[in-house]
């Protein structure tokens, strides 16, 4: 399955449309994710500033 949902849903997917909720479960999988990727993000540039004061 290849498309914009390939990623979000990999390759190995046993139907070949998802249904309507398992797109919502998986988008808001992929948003949290994204979220704490953020957040990692944010705190690593938290530490480089703290770092370059010193």
């Amino acid at each position: 399955m290849y498309g914009p949902y390939s990623r979000i849903f990999g390759l190995h997917h046993w139907r070949g449309y998802p249904t309507r909720m398992e797109k919502i479960a998986k988008l808001n999988e992929y948003k949290v994710s994204l979220e704490n990727d953020l957040k990692g993000v944010g705190e690593r540039i938290k530490e480089l500033e703290k770092t370059e004061a010193e």
